[in-house]
């Protein structure tokens, strides 16, 4: 019988599907106001995030014990054969309106954490005087694309509500539940039945889990229409324990923060008007992926320091081979104006997931005299973040 993963874990191996965005414009310093250009839009006031909460004390224990970072004992195989892998999964408490008692879960390989083949929800809830955890999933169109941007918010918890606060119970679809009892330690429990499934010749599967304050364990079986069993988890289940995640977090004034999943030592670290190259990815907060240089034919070359200041600030320091995510508060990229050429409504917060390919410094420039002429007659010195027209 082959070991494989399903359901709360493996489900883990299915990537979610993502729609392509629209073809936006580089994160170019907002132009001001000019002929041919839309009116100002009117600014709507953005409400509040509500921070994540328990509402009773056993759900919180349970919540508690799942919170934190995740990887598995033994790298384990993928489904479909291949290279065992390590698996890690980092759980968050998380606000979402309709679904109290709520865990952001993703789930990555360990070599690739910047790109979850998988972010889920976990719901805690009281059923007929049990506990059950119920698993969801991405449903809308908003939702699948919108936890985009919620990639590594799980390292920097303070601003996952206000990424999540965009989205609703209606936007996620339930996909099992597990009934939970005290066990030694914390907690087990397994689904209350067998649930439809197409993986691996199986029509149905169950699932089982257990949960203490340094480990959780799960253990899917799936079973074909005669009911035996054709795929399971090894004897014992997949074993996680608790895990320092080699993700850092530097949060800056003004509220911008980045998260280094990757940060290559090199004698060469971004500077101000340095020549950088990049792949790159955007969001706003509330999930619109507005622009991507992975869907075009080259990747983004830029002089540092000609961005919106979220970009200025927040590459310093970088190296080539950096993989890095940006949270820039709305005044450090377009503000009350927004972009409406790229969809970026007035005071929206971004999130831009930036993959440092190359960086370049410019060759020292020797003085001449030719260098000094006509400076008492210019009026003035150039802007020091002259606007850089979109393209």
């Amino acid at each position: 019988m082959k070991n494989t993963l399903s359901g709360f874990v493996a489900a883990c191996f299915v990537m979610i599907a993502g729609v392509s965005a629209w073809g936006g414009e580089p994160p170019t310093q907002a132009p001001g106001q000019s002929q041919g250009q839309p009116p100002a839009p009117v600014v709507v006031e953005k409400p509040k995030p509500v921070p994540p909460a328990w509402t009773d004390a056993e759900l919180g224990k349970i919540g508690d014990m799942l919170t934190g970072t995740w990887k598995t004992q033994k790298p384990v195989e993928a489904v479909g054969g291949g290279t065992s892998i390590d698996i890690v999964m980092a759980v968050t408490p998380v606000a979402i309106a309709g679904l109290p008692d709520a865990l952001y879960v993703e789930s990555a390989r360990a070599d690739a954490m910047h790109l979850p083949y998988r972010q889920s929800i976990l719901q805690l809830y009281h059923s007929r005087g049990k506990v059950r955890v119920r698993t969801l999933d991405p449903h809308s169109i908003a939702a699948q694309n919108g936890v985009g941007a919620w990639v590594g918010l799980w390292a920097a918890k303070e601003l996952l509500p206000n990424v999540t606060q965009h989205l609703s119970a209606s936007d996620f679809i339930g996909t099992m539940d597990m009934v939970m009892t005290p066990g030694e330690g914390g907690y087990k429990g397994a689904t209350p039945y067998a649930y439809p499934t197409a993986s691996g010749g199986a029509v149905e599967m169950t699932s089982e889990l257990s949960i203490t304050s340094d480990t959780f364990t799960t253990g899917d079986r799936g079973f074909d229409a005669d009911g035996k069993e054709v795929w399971g988890a090894p004897k014992g289940g997949y074993v996680f324990k608790r895990y320092n995640a080699p993700i850092t977090v530097r949060r800056m004034s003004d509220g911008l923060a980045a998260i280094d999943f990757a940060f290559p030592e090199s004698e060469l670290s971004i500077q101000k008007d340095d020549r950088v190259t990049v792949q790159y990815t955007g969001w706003t907060e509330s999930g619109v992926k507005f622009d991507s240089s992975r869907t075009k034919p080259t990747p983004f070359t830029l002089v540092q320091g000609t961005l919106i200041q979220g970009w200025n600030i927040g590459l310093l320091g970088a190296t080539k081979g950096t993989i890095r995510r940006l949270y820039i508060p709305a005044a450090l990229g377009y503000g009350e104006r927004g972009n409406p050429r790229a969809n970026i409504a007035p005071n929206m917060d971004l999130v831009f997931e930036v993959e440092v390919l190359h960086v370049e410094r410019p060759a020292p420039q020797v003085e001449t005299e030719n260098d000094h002429a006509g400076e008492a007659s210019s009026g003035g010195a150039l802007p020091a973040e002259p606007a850089a027209q979109p393209k």
